[in-house]
């Protein structure tokens, strides 16, 4: 049986339940943009490094900025996690 053939006959003879989502909320809507973002912010940070590694003038002090930046994506993050609904 075609797929169209399926779907014909389960519409037809009644056999199909729709399921409607749940809204979703607007602390989740701002944690899936937060994490997005962080997503972002984190390849740039890995990009950075690694640019600073290739061109030998990656320093612990590098190394050092990067992990701070890290820290304070990690602290929102967790603080956007415990505000959320």
């Amino acid at each position: 049986m075609k797929p169209s053939e399926f779907f014909r006959e389960c519409v037809l003879q009644n056999r199909t339940q729709v399921v409607a989502r749940v809204p979703t909320s607007s602390d989740k809507r701002r944690l899936l943009y937060l994490f997005n973002k962080t997503s972002n912010n984190m390849n740039q940070l890995a990009h950075a490094a690694n640019a600073a590694e290739l061109a030998g003038t990656a320093t612990p002090a590098t190394y050092a900025g990067i992990l701070a930046e890290l820290q304070a994506i990690a602290d929102a993050m967790r603080e956007a996690v415990e505000h959320a609904d």
